[in-house]
């Protein structure tokens, strides 16, 4: 289809899909999953088949087409007109009349109407920007949490592993004359992890459906994860300033058009109280006199000038008061928007900050230390120094900190796609 093909080459040229330099087109509306799991053909398939993202380039194009018809003349007008019953002049009855007339509106009308309509232009294309950062966002978020799911029941099933080990460890416990307590909590500890991976899983199969569906293909059992998901540095600027934060958000520039469209809009409604011109002529058909005179038979041309007359001062002056109103409303929603954005922005620092300060600790100090601990308590058990709680405990601490290290990871990942949105920006 040609308009996915020119809607994707669009989206392509935003700065958001920096990242994505060759295209991938496709006819099909659920085209399958590419080849190559790398995240920039996952993103490229949800920008070429997501449905929203098309909808909003229809209605870019509905409003670059408007503009095109905004500042024509409205069409001229023809007129004809049969005497019933002829009047009789001077110079013979007249019998029919024929007129054309153009009205122009009053200086400044269309000017303003082709502004205004370039503003509805302009907003539609920065809806269509701000719907493709977002699907951006929500895709790689969705992967993000695809893979911590997916790590986590790894970790699970390793941690399965593990603790079958020492299960065993206290079976032979039992053989040389010990207490099946501890075979039967290790028992029991294997089937709360089976049950843990049981539920990791479902909400994993709940989550890919989810990411077929941004991707608009056919649901499959399996999606494989992007190739190159943390193949990129991490990284935000924590020294953004609030006129940078301006310039940069895709949505306060969508606000900032909005409220220069409030604006142009009521310099149109405004202009309302100024009458219309309309200009034109009428040729009479006027057949020859019994009596010989001068200009027998001539045919009048009449020229003429009308206005119409803008008297109802009431109705114009609640038109101006209600677009009035959109200005206000626009720029009101302008600058809350904007102190948000700065909210937004001290958020994600806070947020990456924390993120990174975590994916230190856990895989420099708490995760070493706590696999050296396992491996001590379990030599330890193994010689009767120590007790099976104590082993099962520090099992428990390390799969917490796997875990805690995998979201960290995330976490921070999140950080950057959320700053990567505020900005425009993609990578």
């Amino acid at each position: 289809m040609k308009s996915k093909k020119a809607l994707l080459l669009i989206l392509l040229s935003f700065n958001t899909l920096c990242c994505i330099s060759t295209p991938l087109y496709s006819d099909a509306i659920c085209s399958p999953l590419p080849n190559q799991t790398s995240l920039s053909s996952y993103i490229r398939q949800a920008l070429e088949n997501n449905s929203e993202l098309e909808a909003a380039f229809y209605d870019w194009q509905s409003n670059l087409y408007e503009t095109i018809a905004s500042d024509t003349l409205p069409d001229p007008k023809l007129s004809y007109g049969h005497y019933i019953q002829e009047v009789e002049t001077r110079v013979g009855p007249q019998k029919n009349s024929v007129g054309i007339h153009q009205t122009i509106p009053w200086l400044g009308k269309l000017t303003n109407r082709k502004k205004l309509a370039r503003k509805k232009s302009l907003i539609a294309e920065q809806k269509l920007y701000v719907l493709t950062a977002k699907l951006i966002r929500k895709l790689k978020d969705s992967f993000y949490s695809y893979y911590f799911l997916d790590r986590s029941i790894q970790i699970g099933k390793e941690n399965i592993v593990l603790v079958d080990l020492l299960e065993k460890v206290a079976q032979r416990q039992v053989q040389v004359g010990g207490s099946s307590a501890d075979a039967i909590q290790a028992q029991i500890e294997i089937n709360k992890l089976y049950d843990d991976v049981e539920a990791l899983w479902k909400n994993e199969h709940s989550l890919i459906a989810k990411i077929f569906a941004i991707l608009n293909a056919s649901p499959k059992p399996n999606l494989p994860l992007p190739t190159d998901l943390f193949a990129n540095p991490l990284h935000i600027s924590t020294s953004l300033t609030i006129e940078e934060l301006q310039w940069k958000n895709p949505t306060l520039i969508l606000l900032s058009l909005q409220a220069e469209k409030e604006k142009a809009n009521y310099k149109l409604v405004y202009q309302d109280r100024y009458p219309d011109v309309t200009i034109g002529v009428d040729w009479i058909e006027t057949g020859r006199a019994i009596a010989p005179t001068p200009d027998n038979g001539k045919d009048p041309v009449v020229a003429k000038v009308s206005l119409n007359v803008p008297i109802w001062f009431s109705t114009y002056k609640a038109r101006e008061n209600a677009a009035k109103s959109q200005v206000v409303s626009a720029r009101e929603m302008l600058n809350q928007k904007s102190q948000e954005i700065v909210a937004d922005y001290e958020d994600i620092i806070q947020k990456y900050q924390d993120a990174e300060r975590r994916i230190i600790l856990y895989r420099d100090t708490l995760l070493p230390q706590a696999e050296q601990a396992l491996s001590i308590l379990t030599t330890s058990y193994k010689t009767g120094k120590t007790e099976f709680d104590r082993v099962l405990e520090s099992q428990r601490v390390l799969l917490r900190f796997q875990l805690e290290y995998e979201r960290a990871l995330v976490d921070q990942a999140k950080a950057v796609d959320a700053y990567e949105e505020l900005i425009g920006a993609c990578k």
